[in-house]
């Protein structure tokens, strides 16, 4: 039986933070998530932070997401600690 990860399907875009923006900070904050069968995030915590702002962002960001759901065979299944990197770039 053959066992497919969750694919995004819907990204949000957040504002990137004040703070930062006017400080220059970039990075990559990195999050573990819980989606659930139907692909909705039911938390997202950070495993790997940037600055609190950029990282409650992509928290909040991440829980807005859409994901296609992880499946085994044909039935979708629920997923815990998925890790997903969310990069914060000024160009």
């Amino acid at each position: 039986m053959a066992t497919t990860e969750a694919q995004v399907l819907q990204r949000y875009l957040p504002d990137y933070p004040e703070g930062p923006l006017r400080d220059r900070i970039e990075g990559t904050v990195v999050l573990m998530l819980s989606i659930d069968a139907r692909g909705v995030v039911t938390e997202a915590t950070v495993a790997k932070g940037v600055h609190p702002d950029l990282d409650e962002a992509a928290r909040q960001a991440l829980l807005s997401h859409r994901f296609e759901p992880a499946m085994r065979g044909d039935e979708a299944i629920a997923v815990t600690q998925f890790p997903y990197a969310f990069t914060w770039a000024l160009e």
